[in-house]
């Protein structure tokens, strides 16, 4: 499977989540330290609370309405609404006019379409790929997330404090090329039926169809799925969480690294700084690599030995001080993500009904909310317990997630063969 042979849509899709990552990428990770100067930290604090469950809201909102009107349509609105967000952040911090307030109204909204668009672009894949190339598309999509990091991290590390109304119009131009990508090159891939048309034809509803998220969450295959993989994205927050303020306080600045007369030294915050940089690097250099390396394996080992994998890496960089072991454990981790990552997320393109992608995607919107409650939890945990015990919760967290895991996969035959059969159903009332 290469690139070119993948279907419009996917080839655009991957394009398109890169230009919206960079975007993010440049501006999200700068965000605090702008509405701290403005507003303070704890004000800031809420703001941040606040655009999680706003993303949240939007991306449950979303998955209705991409089953309900379509993918692209969703996409399209979902674009829109964010390249004009970004235009007037950028007017609202220009030479001209400077209101912190109106940046802080439009990142919010800017959130809320970032919500909206994610459960159609998420379904789209699913609704152009095969069961065969969606570890590819995957893993593709998973080294444009870790690329637009590292270009739109150190974009935004340059331009924000000297240049913010030439880094918002850079974003909102970026935005704009690929909102004309959404408009004149995709594809609709999903035409749902209102009710009165399958009325009308005789056809039955699906099973899986019309309960909404009351029918998601009775789903337990699938939240059980929801829940391994919320624990499994846990253990990088709790290294971006805990690790970081710990390092900070605990280590002090050591040698790593010695070139004749010259001796260069990092300290805690440097060595984060470091591990982060390492993690998308190792991503970006490896990715390629690692997909055809592993898929001559079963996908279940590979799955649950990345799991394990990354498990340990994390757990040693919650308590390690030594730079050295610490930049060998972080490849330790990044080579797990590297292998759970395009696994897991084919799994679930296979657990999910197809009349119901849109919705069933928007739920996996949780994922990351639980993960970064999880993270944000460590730090209070880490002022009360040593680094001894988030380190062997780490281990606890992740032998859950292979555990539920496990138990995921083996309903899936089951699973599978009712959703087949249910399909068939539908396309023999059809005919």
């Amino acid at each position: 499977m290469k690139y070119r042979d993948l279907h419009i849509n996917v080839k655009v899709r991957l394009v398109e989540a890169f230009l919206v990552n960079l975007v993010g990428n440049m501006i999200y990770p700068f965000m605090a330290i702008y509405f701290a100067d403005r507003y303070g930290p704890a004000i800031t604090g809420f703001l941040f609370v606040a655009n999680i469950l706003i993303g949240l809201f939007f991306g449950l909102y979303g998955g209705v309405l991409a089953d309900r009107f379509g993918r692209r349509k969703m996409l399209r609105i979902a674009e829109t609404g964010r390249f004009l967000s970004l235009l007037i952040i950028g007017l609202a911090n220009s030479p001209w006019f400077d209101s912190p307030l109106t940046t802080l109204v439009l990142v919010l909204i800017l959130n809320g379409f970032g919500g909206l668009a994610f459960p159609a672009m998420q379904a789209m894949i699913v609704d152009c790929t095969t069961p065969e190339d969606r570890k590819f598309v995957y893993s593709l999509d998973y080294w444009t997330l870790n690329t637009s990091l590292l270009i739109g991290g150190m974009v935004g590390a340059f331009f924000f404090r000297s240049y913010l109304f030439e880094l918002f119009s850079a974003a909102a131009l970026i935005s704009f090329g690929s909102l004309c990508l959404l408009l004149f090159v995709i594809r609709e891939t999903h035409f749902p039926k209102s009710k009165s048309a399958q009325e009308k034809a005789g056809e039955p509803a699906p099973k899986s169809q019309g309960g909404g998220y009351g029918m998601v969450l009775r789903d337990r295959t699938f939240m059980l799925y929801i829940l391994a993989v919320a624990l499994l994205l846990s253990l990088e927050q709790i290294f971006f969480n805990y690790a970081g303020v710990r390092l900070s306080g605990e280590m002090t600045t050591q040698s790593l690294f010695s070139w004749g007369d010259q001796d260069a030294k990092v300290d805690g915050v440097g060595m984060f700084g470091i591990l982060r940089t390492e993690n998308a690097l190792f991503v970006v250099l490896l990715a390629g690599v690692a997909t055809r390396w592993f898929k001559r394996f079963r996908d279940t080992g590979v799955l649950m030995a990345g799991i394990l994998v990354t498990m340990i890496g994390f757990a040693v960089l919650a308590v390690s001080n030594s730079p050295w072991l610490l930049l060998v454990c972080m490849l330790i981790a990044t080579l797990g993500e590297l292998m759970h990552t395009p696994i897991r997320q084919s799994y679930l393109a296979e657990i999910i009904p197809p009349a119901n992608r849109g919705t069933y995607m928007a739920m996996t919107g949780l994922n990351p909310v639980i993960a970064q409650l999880i993270g944000a939890g460590s730090i209070t945990a880490g002022a009360v317990v040593s680094s001894w015990v988030i380190s062997i919760a780490t281990l606890v967290i992740g032998l859950a997630s292979a555990g539920l895991f496990g138990k995921t996969l083996l309903n899936l035959p089951k699973r599978k063969q009712a959703m087949e059969a249910e399909e068939a159903l539908q396309q023999g009332a059809s005919t």
